[in-house]
């Protein structure tokens, strides 16, 4: 996200407007990279589960005005 916001700082609020979901993506990302130790196996699964198709269509539509640029 942050390498993303370098680019257009207003592209994430762009293409959902919610930035607290983008907090939550970031800090989710930090939570598996750094403190892996404290994330259950069913958290894990409930965001693969429940989360993980909305979070692709974002990511597509995020990689598609990047490319327009």
């Amino acid at each position: 996200m942050s390498q993303i916001q370098k680019l257009d700082k207003n592209i994430l609020i762009e293409t959902f407007s919610n930035y607290s979901y983008w907090e939550n993506i970031k800090g989710m990302r930090n939570r598996l990279i750094h403190e892996y130790w404290g994330t259950s196996l069913e958290m894990l699964y409930e965001v693969s589960v429940f989360e993980m198709e909305d979070l692709l269509k974002y990511i597509y539509i995020l990689r598609e005005k990047l490319e327009k640029r």
